[in-house]
């Protein structure tokens, strides 16, 4: 297509209406509906590189495509009575290949005509159509850098589209075709379809245990609209630590008012037990102990201990008991 045939399809997408064309409404004549789509079916949305279908429901007695314009200058191409009893006219452009577009809302005007000669306007209406061009954006989180093999991980992720860089496109958006979050070596793998037509997604999955190797690991998420447009990839890094707690026997003291027990009688002595143990990302809430052989006389078996880390890879776990010989 020549430029100038181009500038005055782009002039037609316009508000331009002919001042000395007289302008009237009436209930017998209508536009009642207009829907325009590109290549991809997607109502309201089109590539950069396209063709666009227009389809107009209108009510008017005696229609015929060469009554309806879209702008001033391009006329329908026909029109039909559907089984409801509906005119309906399409309008392909252009009619054959494709033409370019800028990446921004493009508005448009339909115009009704009295007639064939464009004596008067009956009936118009406005519509934007969106030229998407912008690949979605997508990241992902988790709560900590280091997670045990008995750990289930979840990923937080969000995902956002767009249409083009104007803030009037804020919330338009062709759609999400899918979101994948998957691990470095694949061992874990999962695609999500959104089954919306938000222009973002927020939610979460669950890596179940033992789905992803020891060692170093990464996440990676990437989401594709429905135009097939690729967001870059958003990563992050965390570790499985395989390795169990060990409980380092020689640590464990039974004192009282700081002083180291040996022996004890058979009466209650409140004392402080205390022991440590080797772990990286160690549970502080997870550790239990049974003292009931230094006290036959109560319960104190699954007692929870109070757990502090005192080195990188170490923890010093409390409890305060009543110790009793009972004989």
């Amino acid at each position: 297509m020549n430029k100038e045939m181009y500038m005055q399809f782009i002039a037609s997408f316009m508000v331009s209406l002919v001042l000395s064309i007289p302008f009237i409404t009436g209930a017998s004549a209508s536009i009642d509906n207009i829907v325009v789509k590109g290549s991809d079916g997607i109502e309201g949305f089109a590539r950069t590189s396209d063709f666009l279908d227009f389809s107009v429901s209108v009510t008017y007695a005696n229609m015929t495509p060469a009554k309806l314009f879209l702008g001033t200058q391009t006329k329908f191409d026909k029109c039909s009575t559907t089984k409801d009893n509906i005119t309906l006219c399409t309008l392909k452009y252009p009619k054959t290949g494709k033409e370019s577009f800028e990446s921004r809302p493009l508005p448009f005007t339909i115009n009704l005509y009295k007639d064939e000669a464009k004596s008067q306007i009956i009936s118009s209406e406005t519509g934007n159509l969106f030229v998407d061009n912008r690949a979605p954006q997508a990241k992902v989180s988790i709560a900590k850098s280091i997670y045990s093999a008995q750990e289930g991980i979840e990923v937080n992720y969000e995902a956002n589209d767009f249409s083009c860089n104007s803030p009037e496109c804020n919330g338009q958006c062709a759609g999400f075709k899918s979101i994948e979050i998957r691990t470095a070596d694949n061992s874990f793998r999962q695609t999500i379809n959104p089954n919306t037509t938000d222009c973002n997604v927020k939610s979460s999955l669950i890596i179940a245990a033992g789905k992803v190797k020891d060692g170093g690991n990464s996440i990676t998420i990437t989401a594709v609209d429905k135009f097939n447009q690729i967001s870059s990839n958003h990563s992050i890094s965390f570790s499985i630590d395989a390795v169990p707690p060990k409980i380092l026997a020689e640590t464990f003291k039974i004192s009282r008012k700081g002083i180291i027990l040996s022996t004890y009688s058979n009466k209650n002595v409140p004392v402080e037990v205390s022991i440590d143990i080797q772990a990286a990302d160690l549970n502080a809430n997870s550790v239990v102990a049974d003292f009931s052989p230094l006290n036959p006389t109560k319960e104190l078996k699954n007692l929870k201990g109070a757990c502090a880390s005192v080195k990188a890879d170490s923890f010093r776990c409390k409890w305060t008991i009543d110790i009793n010989a009972g004989i």
